[in-house]
């Protein structure tokens, strides 16, 4: 139960910094994420491996979780790829 919920909290946190870049406002706040772009993949990655390995089952909300982590991986890694 409490792994459940610290795996959701921290990858809603991954996904949000992954969003941020995208809001047109030039606040700390929202460019902030953008420096750390790398250690946010490098969480990314380290937790769609361990809803791999823990979630086997795959309820609803794990599927959606690893997709939004997927897609994100990809987009990091696209931004990432040219450095």
């Amino acid at each position: 139960m409490i792994s459940t919920i610290t795996y959701f909290s921290f990858s809603a946190i991954l996904i949000i910094a992954s969003i941020f870049p995208f809001v047109p406002n030039q606040h700390w706040v929202f460019r902030i994420c953008e420096f750390a772009r790398l250690q946010i993949l490098a969480l990314q990655i380290v937790f769609f491996c361990v809803g791999l390995i823990i979630y086997h089952q795959q309820p609803l909300a794990i599927l959606i979780t690893q997709c939004l982590l997927l897609i994100f991986m990809i987009h990091q890694t696209a931004v990432l790829m040219p450095y």
